[in-house]
């Protein structure tokens, strides 16, 4: 873990922590030997949605703080309008809400942010208009916020990319990028950024050591203006590979907050992107050998 140090060490719970970003943070708290709980799935027995058993488990737990990962994540963009997933996704974080926990990080998204915000989008910015997934997560943010008896700590990322990931825009732009050819990229574009998943995390668990005096909403990413083309282009480079920036939307945070708060990511989007295309070689080089 890098950024502010923790003093006392709290004891933490991580939802999702068998998906693809609370993994990453739960192996980052317990490597600072930080007393961190995988919180149980479904699959183990326990429904989020289930708001007795939800509000049960935490009590239990006496924890000092959630790290809440878990949630119906969209896997292509018609999943982005599913009411019935955000509605979901909304039910989990009452829940735990109503469990009583001190503190609770929770990974909201970009995606609440709507098309033709002014750039770069700072948290205070007006949400009207949006709806469906990033909809929900305003909802999420707002139920947060109101609860006097917790103190929020809620990040705003980008999508998420890196390792083990097999799949998504930059790392299959990277791995046609190492076979020597050139992406096709879907239009029309959409609003877009990304962030590292191991700096998604490394953010997450320094918030769960950093409680805020108050409950605190933090756009959490890049400081570079991203777009769909700009950062392929910018991954394209790297293999000596020069693709024209189309018009596609940019999407810029303001960071001034997390700065402020947290600090900013250990690593640059441009440091993400190397690994990214040596990764891609490697692939590609032991196919072929």
């Amino acid at each position: 873990m890098t950024g502010k140090l923790i003093g006392q060490l709290p004891v933490i719970c991580v939802t999702g922590a068998s998906g693809y970003l609370g993994g990453r943070v739960l192996a980052g708290l317990q490597r600072v030997g930080i007393a961190a709980t995988a919180c149980p799935g479904r699959r183990d027995g326990l429904d989020l949605t289930d708001s007795e058993a939800t509000i049960n488990y935490f009590v239990r737990g006496k924890f000092d703080a959630v790290i809440h990962c878990a949630a119906y994540v969209p896997k292509v963009a018609k999943d982005y309008l599913d009411d019935g997933a955000g509605a979901a996704s909304l039910s989990m974080t009452e829940n735990i809400i109503a469990a009583n926990v001190p503190h609770i990080v929770f990974t909201s998204s970009m995606t609440v942010y709507p098309s033709g915000s002014p750039m770069p989008v700072r948290e205070d910015s007006p949400d009207t208009g949006v709806t469906g997934y990033g909809g929900y997560k305003r909802r999420a943010e707002r139920a947060l916020c109101a609860a006097e008896h917790l103190k929020a700590t809620i990040l705003r990322l980008p999508g998420l990319f890196g390792a083990p990931r097999q799949g998504g825009l930059l790392h299959n732009a990277a791995m046609r990028f190492a076979q020597g050819q050139v992406p096709t990229l879907t239009t029309p574009f959409p609003m877009w950024a990304a962030i590292h998943v191991d700096d998604a995390a490394d953010l997450l668990c320094r918030a769960a050591g950093t409680p805020p005096a108050r409950s605190l909403i933090l756009n959490a990413g890049y400081p570079d203006p991203m777009s769909v083309t700009r950062t392929v282009s910018q991954l394209a480079a790297i293999f000596g590979i020069e693709i024209p920036e189309d018009d596609a939307p940019l999407f810029q945070m303001d960071l001034s907050a997390l700065t402020k708060e947290l600090g900013l990511p250990a690593h640059s989007l441009g440091e993400r992107l190397r690994e990214l295309a040596v990764s891609a070689q490697e692939s590609e080089e032991t196919v072929c050998a």
